[in-house]
């Protein structure tokens, strides 16, 4: 197992990112949200949040990507969670920008940013919910850890 004497170093080329006037970050994180139901060009419509669980939890300002039913981004734009309102078992989360199509049940919202790679043991709790054995994963060097979760969680960076 490798130990972290610093945060890990996150400075590689992600394609996606433009040359001029892009100072977001593309690299996508956990899902945060999950439509159940279709939404606008500006809306995310699904189940209430759960606090104890985790699921549909969702704060204004957060940042993130949506993605399809089929976990394909819908476009390479950076959403901002502008308003989340709830009534009746239902929460619709408000975002900024427009997306250029409405959005649909089985959507989800995806952080953007390092929030599961800001330390080792972070990249080891990621690695662990996308399946992998805590043997494998004490056995991964840091370079290991960065790459499987891109791979498995931003497929687009690399």
């Amino acid at each position: 197992m490798s130990h972290q004497l610093s945060a890990p170093t996150l400075g590689y080329v992600d394609r996606r990112r433009g040359y001029k006037s892009d100072d977001e970050s593309h690299l996508v994180g956990a899902t945060i949200f999950t439509a159940n139901a279709a939404g606008t060009t500006l809306t995310l419509v699904g189940a209430d949040g759960a606090l104890a669980t985790g699921v549909n939890v969702v704060r204004v300002g957060d940042e993130g990507k949506i993605f399809n039913s089929a976990g394909v981004v819908r476009e390479e734009k950076i959403v901002r969670v502008i308003a989340v309102a709830s009534s009746t078992g239902t929460t619709t989360v408000t975002f900024s920008p427009t997306i250029s199509t409405n959005t649909a049940s089985g959507d989800t919202l995806r952080l953007v940013g390092p929030s599961n790679m800001y330390s080792n043991a972070e990249m080891d709790r990621r690695l662990a919910q996308l399946g992998f054995t805590a043997s494998r994963v004490a056995i991964m060097t840091e370079n290991d850890k960065i790459y499987q979760i891109r791979q498995l969680d931003d497929p687009g960076s690399i």
